[in-house]
């Protein structure tokens, strides 16, 4: 009976049947039954269902099953109350878990996503955000924009090769999103650039990786810091950390028609938006121009990415409610209008998703590959001292 269920979550969520989903899985018993991958469907679907009582319902049956069956469990439990909007019931799980489970490893992560989570509904994070962007936002104005990457130390030498072809193919003050001490240190030692300090909203494990639900905090973190630089007059570029520049970024952008923000183009998460419109934007390149329609725009982005607590499926989430109009495709750039914002992408052959091709930014996924190989793939030249 539970591969028939689960196979059918598969089959209703292809279909965007969220209601049905929820449905299905909410039938196996007990829900520490579900692998990951059913797990991150099921709060999917709450997210997608959130409105809908049926679904409220289904998840507040398995709350009384089975609520403290595992200190784990709860920790999933709270995440997709939290999927459901209902933030102050995923503080509450969160903070019993810890409690219960003092001196385990699931308890400290249990106190950390109670303090973050209350953070973000009390606006006291995006506060003590603002705070330390003041001095950032408040410099001298110039023509350049601001360029924004989040870097944790494990991942020193792709910063220095990510941070040599900056310099050879960008200009525009550059802002280290530090996600630990290491980093900050390394960030510290380049000297031109700022850093905002953002270790303690982390945690990691016994190899120094970041722990998995720390991993969300950086996308609503990164967010957030967006939407106080655009509300503070700033034009930011936005990349990834494995978005690396193989060519010079400002003949590309004066080259793409006039737009409010300028994206990345991918086909991958969420892919129930990607069979709607055909692509989605990946935040692993973004321009951003500050205006009145991008500061209300970013006001609605930082809302919607604290309640999916990821910035990508929050960003094409608003693209479908507020639907496209005016798409055009050519062979360099798609253009389009929604939300209030004028739209561009560059062609993928131009801004890729893959370390073997593009010819301004290759946006890949590490994998383990040495500096050397990384190299020789993205065609960077002399690596000297890397």
């Amino acid at each position: 009976m539970t591969w028939i269920l689960r196979i059918s979550s598969r089959i209703f969520s292809r279909f965007d049947l969220w209601t049905q989903v929820v449905f299905a899985l909410s039938q196996i018993r007990p829900s520490t039954r579900l692998g990951e991958n059913f797990r991150l469907r099921f709060a999917y679907a709450c997210l997608m269902g959130r409105d809908r009582p049926r679904i409220r319902r289904a998840f507040a049956g398995m709350l009384r099953r089975d609520l403290d069956i595992s200190a784990t469990h709860n920790l999933w439990l709270a995440f997709t109350a939290g999927c459901l909007g209902c933030q102050n019931l995923a503080v509450l799980i969160f903070k019993k878990t810890a409690a219960r489970n003092r001196g385990t490893a699931e308890a400290v992560i249990a106190e950390r996503e109670a303090m973050f989570v209350a953070s973000l509904v009390n606006g006291s994070l995006a506060q003590q955000l603002a705070n330390m962007l003041y001095p950032i936002c408040s410099a001298p104005s110039t023509d350049e924009p601001v360029i924004v990457v989040p870097f944790g130390g494990q991942y020193s030498p792709l910063f220095q090769l990510w941070k040599q072809q900056l310099d050879r193919h960008a200009k525009g003050r550059l802002v280290v999103l530090a996600m630990d001490e290491q980093a900050r240190e390394i960030a510290q030692e380049y000297g031109a650039c700022d850093i905002v300090d953002l270790s303690p909203y982390f945690g990691f494990d016994a190899a120094g990786r970041v722990e998995d639900f720390s991993k969300r905090h950086l996308w609503v973190l990164r967010v957030l810091v967006l939407n106080e630089m655009i509300s503070r007059g700033q034009t930011v570029i936005s990349l990834d950390l494995d978005a690396v520049l193989v060519g010079d970024l400002e003949p590309m952008l004066q080259s793409m028609p006039d737009a409010d923000i300028v994206a990345q183009r991918d086909y991958s998460i969420p892919v129930d938006v990607a069979r709607k419109l055909g692509f989605v934007l990946c935040c692993g390149f973004m321009r951003i121009r500050s205006n009145p329609a991008t500061i209300r725009f970013m006001h609605s982005y930082a809302t919607q990415a604290i309640l999916e607590m990821d910035d990508q499926t929050s960003l094409n989430h608003l693209l479908v409610e507020a639907g496209v109009q005016n798409f055009i495709s050519t062979n360099s750039h798609i253009t389009f209008d929604s939300a209030g914002i004028s739209w561009a992408c560059p062609d993928t052959s131009r801004v890729s998703g893959d370390v073997s091709y593009g010819t301004v930014i290759r946006h890949f996924h590490p994998q383990g590959q040495s500096i050397g190989e990384l190299k020789k793939r993205l065609g960077c030249g002399d690596t000297a001292g890397i």
